[in-house]
């Protein structure tokens, strides 16, 4: 069995976080849960009251009498007064703090296949398991190219001023646009196809394994995708598929119509990207598929 958590590893902050599946795991391992628990604090305050008794004791005996001793006896005594206090507080858990409670209980319970400081051996994890990983991650890089072309296409038109064309060069210039507008249409039909779903694959690649999460965009805090470029962070999610063989691999296309293309159609479809004027871009390798050791990931949360 892990160790126990310790405290720093209990504040996590999560840029995407599926409240969902940590209401539902940690429902499932509690037999049910409260949101809110009740503390009661029990003060008490003595108040101590002391006080002495004395009597004497004349006798006739001959001590007495010789000595002038006098006997006597002496009493205290002391009586305490209490007075009690009870508060009482609510304490409300937050969406973090309950997936910080369904880490640490995946911990102590040893259902946690690897974790962020383990080496990540695709050979040793199974559909079903939840594993936690760290890394950089990407947007699926088919997306990411889409995207960054289009957006230096807008840009161009904003900042080009129009050239002054002799008469003969119009109808060149003309047909050039034409193959342009085409172009971006197709670019921008593939990229709407790619968002239909609404989910998201983002890349995390190792010099082990790759991993591919498939995400809601729901999720994401703030819906700002930008939060997770860049930066390094850790995820905990679940394997829905391994691909560990030769041959194997995750197809980015899986969520679309697009799959169901052969490998001859997807070549085509890579001329779209290989113009000279894409090529001085210097634009991101397309890739249609991540090759094998890889595997598919739903992601119950990224956080740093």
């Amino acid at each position: 069995m892990r160790e126990n958590m310790t405290e720093r590893e209990h504040l996590v902050l999560p840029v995407y976080l599926n409240e969902k599946v940590v209401l539902d795991m940690l429902a499932i391992l509690q037999n049910g849960f409260s949101m809110v628990s009740e503390i009661s604090t029990t003060s008490q305050d003595s108040n101590a009251v002391s006080g002495t008794t004395k009597a004497e004791m004349n006798t006739g005996s001959l001590l007495s009498r010789v000595l002038k001793i006098k006997l006597g006896a002496e009493a205290s005594g002391e009586k305490k007064q209490e007075d009690q206090w009870v508060s009482k507080e609510a304490r409300f858990h937050t969406s973090a703090s309950l997936f910080s409670e369904f880490r640490r209980q995946l911990i102590e319970q040893d259902m946690l296949t690897c974790m962020a400081s383990d080496p990540l051996n695709i050979r040793e994890i199974h559909t079903g398991d939840f594993i936690e990983v760290e890394g950089a991650l990407m947007k699926n890089p088919l997306i990411d190219i889409l995207e960054k072309f289009l957006s230096v296409y807008r840009m161009s038109k904003i900042f080009t001023e129009p050239a002054v064309a002799a008469v003969g060069q119009k109808k060149q210039m003309a047909q050039k646009k034409n193959q342009e507008d085409i172009q971006v249409q197709q670019m921008e039909a593939l990229l709407e196809e790619l968002r239909v779903t609404e989910t998201l694959d983002f890349v995390l690649k190792s010099n082990c394994a790759s991993l591919v999460l498939s995400a809601q965009e729901k999720y994401l805090e703030n819906d700002n995708i930008s939060e997770l470029i860049g930066g390094s962070f850790k995820v905990l999610g679940k394997v829905i598929k391994v691909c560990a063989e030769d041959g194997e691999g995750v197809s980015l296309l899986r969520k679309t119509t697009l799959d169901i293309l052969d490998a001859d159609t997807l070549n085509g479809l890579l001329q779209i990207f290989e113009s000279d004027e894409l090529r001085n871009l210097h634009l991101p390798e397309v890739e249609f598929q991540i090759k094998a050791p890889a595997a598919i990931v739903i992601p119950v949360a990224i956080y740093a």
